[in-house]
């Protein structure tokens, strides 16, 4: 196989394992994963998703990654707490 994405591919086709013979960037990589949410909050994810024209496993994906990037709980939270008494970040 030449790249991630036809492997993929035929792996579903087949039902077997493919090689990928060219590197691939681990942002690209996609796992299939099993989660339980609360059914009230996969109700608010899905309405959100079809607001924004999205598959809500990308929205869902989108949202973690935002946090990933934001930084630590005790780094938020000072940051809204600064925000409510009108301080500047």
């Amino acid at each position: 196989m030449a790249n991630l994405k036809e492997a993929m591919k035929a792996a579903k086709a087949t039902g077997k394992p493919q090689r990928v013979t060219e590197p691939t960037k681990i942002e690209e990589v996609k796992v299939n994963l099993s989660v339980r949410l609360d059914l009230e909050t996969l109700n608010w994810l899905k309405v959100e998703a079809k607001a924004k024209g999205l598959p809500y496993q990308t929205l869902l994906n989108s949202i973690l990654t935002q946090a990933k990037n934001t930084g630590s709980v005790e780094e938020r939270l000072a940051r809204l707490e600064n925000l409510a008494k009108g301080k500047t970040a």
